[in-house]
């Protein structure tokens, strides 16, 4: 599971888990969380196939990986770790095979519910899924 995968990836580079340690979650932050933090969530996945043998194990999953702090300048550089981590990498996140991770998108917001700046990244990773 390219997710799980790409927590392992962010756990091991330096200079992310120097920022956030293991603070990296599912889809939301847990309640009260402490900053900064992650957040991912997959959006969408499309899987190749081949009309003469069906699905090839090639796949292209699209993750929104959000960067949050206390401050915009905190979040900003939460993301500037992430995409020297992930933007055009190749090679193994955990025990997936990533061709390319691209970034394809990204915004920055101040999400007043929970009271924290969010510097979000939409992720392109085509990987073989087994």
């Amino acid at each position: 599971m390219i997710e799980a995968g790409l927590v392992s990836f962010l756990g091991a580079d330096a200079g992310v888990s120097a920022i956030v340690g293991a603070r990296v979650y599912p889809m939301i932050l847990p309640q009260s969380p402490t900053y900064p933090a992650i957040t991912y969530t997959r959006n969408s996945v499309e899987r190749s196939s081949v009309m003469e043998e069906g699905q090839i194990g090639f796949v292209s999953a699209d993750i929104q990986v959000d960067a949050w702090a206390a401050s915009y300048s905190g979040a900003k550089a939460l993301w500037q770790a992430i995409k020297d981590a992930v933007q055009n990498y190749q090679g193994l996140m955990g025990t997936t095979a990533v061709h390319r991770a691209m970034i394809v998108g990204d915004l920055d917001a101040y999400e007043p519910d929970v009271g924290a700046y969010r510097c979000s990244m939409t992720l392109s990773i085509w990987h073989t899924e087994v």
